[in-house]
């Protein structure tokens, strides 16, 4: 980098500026033998002369050396534009670029804070005795909680304001947007839970919402992809990857999901977690379908669904229903990789459902899953069809998801906030 500016109208030692100035100009003509340059000196020098016509007893620094906030925002925003932060090209103050992003108080707030910690740690150990100087930890405790401070910046730094058209739902902010090609939309919160804890609708987002109202309460964010005649087959997990990265890469939600899987929204989300075992924090099937068998192909006690099997057929590529019947990849013959990741299971069916028979389909998941050392809880409605899904009470389903989907700052907030048990 070129030199910051010497200001002879403030500083002393006539000709220094002039000294720097010739520096500069041949630092930059390094450029043409290779070398990296961020040119800090002119910049400073255009926006002085400026400032100076309207303002002749402007300057940077007092001293003429240590400049203030605007000419450390002008050397920042140099660096910044080097390295293709173009957005910035005509942003005039730091706190105007900090105001651009929505965590950008937040996150400005923790590089002010590593700093300190940083700053105190490094000049106690090194034995500084500036007057007043705050004591410093030490250095290797200092280190790992920048460290940790680190960390919270970038996830912040990855969060972006939802895009597309904004309306209300239950009382909470929902976004209607496309990704991949696909309508999506997310509901968010009022105030984000730490790790920001996400639920994620394998299909009928909407029905029966008690369970996402109180957890939209704690802090969680609720989302859905509209993939409806797909499921769950392979270009359905395809679609469901992308938005994925979409929530965590730019939106900076929680590496791991809670999926929702309602009826035939189980084919979405076993299939997916199946394939992503890592990205699942748990799993919450309602009268779910795990094996298309049952429902819509009705080869065994299942209602037959014509129209959605030929999209089996079709989404699959099997060319008869003998080929399908022989499919080995259905939730039901496809939990080892979950077991592997030790992924917890909630299902809630009614034992009379004659949609999609609990003994085809969760009890098969439950008898298979246990088996491979997996925990599953299961809540039975007895006497209960495929309809109504949920429970009266949904205080079960929402514990659950809490409990494997939440952090643990997250919980600790929470019974900081709850009364105390008498």
């Amino acid at each position: 980098m070129t030199p910051p500016v010497f200001d002879e109208l403030k500083g002393k030692g006539p000709g220094y500026g002039n000294t720097l100035d010739r520096y500069s100009e041949w630092m930059i003509s390094q450029r043409a033998v290779g070398w990296d340059v961020v040119d800090l000196h002119a910049p400073m020098n255009r926006v002085l002369f400026e400032r100076r016509k309207a303002d002749p007893q402007f300057f940077f620094a007092g001293d003429g050396v240590h400049a203030g906030e605007l000419g450390h925002w002008i050397m920042a925003k140099q660096i910044l534009l080097h390295f293709g932060a173009k957005d910035l090209a005509g942003v005039e103050s730091a706190a105007e670029m900090v105001s651009q992003h929505p965590n950008g108080a937040q996150i400005l707030k923790l590089v002010q804070q590593k700093q300190r910690v940083l700053k105190d740690a490094w000049l106690d150990d090194c034995g500084h005795k500036r007057p007043g100087m705050t004591k410093g930890l030490p250095l290797s405790e200092a280190q790992s909680k920048a460290v940790n401070l680190d960390a919270q910046i970038h996830a912040l730094a990855k969060m972006r304001p939802f895009p597309g058209k904004k309306s209300a739902w239950n009382g909470f902010d929902r976004y209607d947007f496309t990704v991949d090609g696909k309508p999506v939309l997310v509901v968010m919160p009022k105030t984000n839970a730490p790790g920001k804890p996400w639920v994620w609708h394998g299909e009928f987002f909407g029905h029966k919402p008690n369970p996402d109202i109180a957890l939209l309460g704690r802090g969680f964010h609720v989302v859905y992809m509209s993939v409806p005649d797909m499921l769950g087959a392979p270009p359905a997990i395809a679609h469901w990857n992308a938005f994925y990265s979409e929530l965590t890469e730019k939106h900076g939600l929680a590496r791991k999901a809670a999926l929702v899987g309602l009826s035939r929204g189980g084919l979405y989300c076993y299939n997916w977690a199946a394939a992503n075992p890592d990205k699942v924090a748990c799993l919450y099937g309602d009268a779910p379908v795990c094996d298309f068998k049952s429902w819509p192909g009705g080869f065994g006690n299942g209602k037959r669904s014509d129209r959605d099997w030929l999209l089996v057929l079709k989404l699959h590529g099997f060319k008869s229903d003998d080929e399908a019947k022989a499919y080995k990849n259905n939730p039901v013959d496809n939990l080892a990789p979950l077991a592997a990741a030790k992924v917890p299971l909630l299902h809630i069916f009614g034992d009379a459902d004659e949609v999609v028979p609990w003994e085809e389909n969760t009890g098969l998941i439950a008898d298979r899953y246990q088996r491979l050392g997996g925990s599953i809880t299961l809540i039975r409605k007895p006497g209960v069809g495929h309809h109504p899904h949920g429970l009266d009470d949904s205080t079960p389903i929402v514990n659950f998801i809490w409990e494997h989907a939440a952090s643990a700052e997250a919980k600790a907030r929470l019974g900081a906030l709850l009364p105390a048990r008498p």
